[in-house]
């Protein structure tokens, strides 16, 4: 074969967001808008990038002996070699994918991506377009061998290569994602459950804000780190261990042994690094240790209340509740936005009377994309509540 195509669709996070690397049960849904990249055997030793960006296709042309410039299994060294190289971030993500699936580099690759998946709206463009990829890789027989491991490796891609600290839920919603019902993943690391679907004529949508969300931003940088910092915290005041913050007791969490806040100084004097390789601890940052460790913590307890009320058929009104507990939690870390604020605000304004059943900020926050809980009669309505605010009007499901 010569020539492959693969698709992904993007996600919208209805429940979990950024507690996935705490360990948290999540609850996504894949958007109808997908990525497509084709992948080309050409002549000659180039790798050549094709992508769309806002005045039309790009185009960038590597050697194709950069993937063999360093071992395979050397991630970091393969992104040090696209530094020199100064490639734009969607060149990193399909240069990223070549080498971690182990592409072939004696033979030159055209790689071409065409996307519908909104970038930078939090709705994980960027996962949809590692899978898209990854899928292409494997019908020309460079890909992993398994869903599960197409996911693992995006991830990697992600982490590694593009140095972005994202969990594992966006790349599985992506691979794994069934339309009209939530993926629960339990993020320990990767557990993937059953689908619930969602009741007759209840929808999520993703209500992008017109801010732009970036998990590499540094909110979203902080918002992990605190996490982490806490779990120290935690494990060192009461001599015992676990794997995930989400898996830390209520109780433990209510005994107030958390500070609000703590800088990255007193931090690291105290308690030296913390176990995630992917955080940071700036000495002269000031971390909300305490809403960061109890995000995950509370949202795997709603999360799994979430799946329950669905699987017994329970009130739709009851899960919006914990979409908007969400959302406040969301703004505790610092993760917040005022256009998603009123935006969610708004929903909840209109009510159950109106068919709109809870909001929240989704994804990485600080912008990016509301997902609302709605009876699909009411889009028409979100649209004037769009126009009121003035928000965009586009509605990805």
């Amino acid at each position: 074969m010569n020539r492959s195509i693969g698709t992904a669709p993007g996600r919208i996070d209805v429940l979990g967001g950024v507690a996935d690397y705490s360990g948290s049960l999540v609850l996504e849904t894949p958007t109808t808008s997908r990525t497509t990249t084709t992948i080309e055997r050409v002549p000659g030793n180039s790798l050549f990038f094709q992508w769309q960006a806002a005045h039309g296709f790009m185009e960038t042309r590597l050697p194709a002996e950069l993937l063999d410039s360093v071992p395979r299994e050397d991630f970091e060294g393969f992104a040090s070699k696209l530094d020199e190289y100064q490639v734009l971030k969607p060149v990193r993500y399909m240069a990223g994918c070549l080498f971690a699936a182990g592409a072939r580099a004696e033979e030159g690759l055209r790689v071409s991506v065409t996307s519908e998946v909104p970038e930078s709206m939090g709705v994980s463009s960027s996962a949809a377009l590692e899978v898209a990829t990854l899928r292409a890789l494997q019908q020309l027989g460079d890909g992993p061998e398994d869903d599960l491991a197409m996911a693992r490796l995006g991830q990697a891609v992600e982490n590694r290569i593009v140095r972005a600290p994202c969990g594992i839920m966006d790349q599985i919603a992506s691979v794994f994602g069934k339309s009209g019902a939530l993926l629960p993943i339990r993020c320990r690391p990767d557990e993937v459950l059953e689908p619930v679907q969602l009741p007759n004529g209840v929808v999520a949508v993703g209500w992008p804000s017109g801010v732009q969300h970036d998990v590499g931003g540094s909110p979203y940088g902080m918002a992990r780190a605190a996490s982490f910092m806490g779990k120290r915290m935690l494990e060192t005041v009461t001599g015992m261990k676990w794997p995930y913050t989400a898996e830390i007791p209520r109780e433990v969490l209510e005994s107030n042994l958390l500070p609000e806040q703590m800088s990255g100084e007193a931090f690291l004097q105290a308690f030296g690094q913390v176990d995630d390789p992917l955080s940071v601890i700036l000495p002269e940052q000031t971390y909300s240790i305490r809403a960061a460790t109890t995000f995950p913590i509370l949202e795997n307890a709603r999360a799994e209340a979430v799946m329950q009320i669905l699987r017994e058929n329970g009130p739709i009104a009851q899960v919006g509740q914990h979409l908007f507990a969400s959302h406040s939690g969301y703004g505790r870390m610092g993760l917040g936005d005022s256009t998603t604020d009123r935006m969610v605000e708004a929903i909840r304004a209109e009510g159950l009377n109106e068919g709109f059943y809870g909001a929240r900020i989704s994804g990485g926050g600080c912008g990016g994309t509301v997902t609302v809980l709605l009876d699909e009669r009411a889009i028409p309505r979100l649209r004037i509540l769009a126009a009121r605010l003035g928000v965009p009007a586009m509605f990805v499901r």
